[in-house]
């Protein structure tokens, strides 16, 4: 049992990173107790931030017909944020984690977008046939190849860019996240 400050609410904790803070506990007339961190969350939460940003950027890809290197930016800023306050991190293995699936839902976004628009060819039709020719290049199609053709230089910049910004967002530092000092 901790012990709680002249009011009964909350517990001083020494370890805090804040000296002599009191933070408050979980649940009644003690307030609330930080969560735990957690990494394997954060994780899995990054991975389907992650995914759906892929989605979005085949789709404004597909839709666009062009390359759009900076959508890359919004992916390292989603991915990042959604990292951090799905684990709660403190600390860099969780920037690291989202860097990472940063880098990883930026490059498949630029394979799907780059095979969709080469199954759906020069008539730009979207419809099973494109579907079944899409399915068909995303199975078959050497995946180093694919994303050789998939990148370019401009795209990678944005990259490494986001990747920098979502290893950032990806955790809190320096107790910025903490609640304030009771009185």
């Amino acid at each position: 049992m901790h012990p709680t400050d002249e009011n009964g609410f909350g517990e001083v904790i020494e370890d805090a990173g804040i000296p002599d803070a009191i933070i408050p506990t979980r649940g009644g007339p003690e307030g609330w107790r930080l969560p735990e961190q957690s990494l394997g969350l954060a994780l899995a939460a990054g991975a389907i931030a992650g995914i759906v940003c892929a989605a979005i950027w085949m789709v404004v890809g597909v839709m666009s017909g062009r390359r759009i290197g900076y959508l890359a930016l919004g992916v390292g800023f989603v991915v990042g944020w959604v990292v951090r306050k799905a684990g709660r991190g403190t600390s860099w293995p969780f920037g690291a984690v989202a860097a990472l699936l940063t880098i990883a839902s930026c490059g498949l976004g630029m394979i799907l977008s780059y095979t969709l628009r080469a199954a759906m060819g020069d008539d730009g039709a979207l419809d099973l046939g494109t579907l079944e020719r899409f399915l068909g290049l995303i199975l078959t199609q050497p995946l180093l190849e694919t994303a050789q053709a998939a990148v370019n230089p401009v795209d990678g910049v944005f990259t490494v860019v986001a990747t920098y910004q979502a290893f950032q967002l990806g955790y809190a530092k320096g107790g910025r996240e903490t609640p304030p000092v009771l009185p």
